[in-house]
C-alpha cells in the first residue's frame, strides 16, 4: 500500500510541476482538486498544500481553493 500512496504523489506532482512550468491555472487546479479527491491523499494532503498550494493561492480558482482547505483542515483537525 505505501508504494501506491508514493506513486500516487509523485504521478500528480510531476504533472503539476509540468502544469506549472507552463502556468497553466486551471489546469494545476483541476488535478490538485483530483489529487485532493482521491481516499489515498489523505496522508499528503497537509503537505502538498503547505508545500505547494500555498504558493499558486493567488492563481487557482478561489472555490476550489477553499474546498481543498476544508479538506485539508479536517485532517488537521482529525490528527
Amino acid at each position: 500500500m505505501i508504494y501506491s500512496l508514493l506513486g500516487l504523489r509523485g504521478r500528480v506532482m510531476t504533472r503539476i510541476s509540468f502544469l506549472s512550468a507552463f502556468r497553466l491555472w486551471h489546469q494545476i487546479t483541476l488535478k490538485l482538486v483530483e489529487f485532493f479527491d482521491d481516499p489515498l491523499s489523505q496522508l499528503y494532503q497537509v503537505d502538498v498544500y503547505d508545500r505547494f498550494v500555498r504558493d499558486f493561492a493567488a492563481k487557482l480558482n478561489p472555490l476550489k481553493l477553499v474546498e481543498m482547505g476544508v479538506k485539508v483542515s479536517r485532517q488537521i483537525d482529525s490528527t
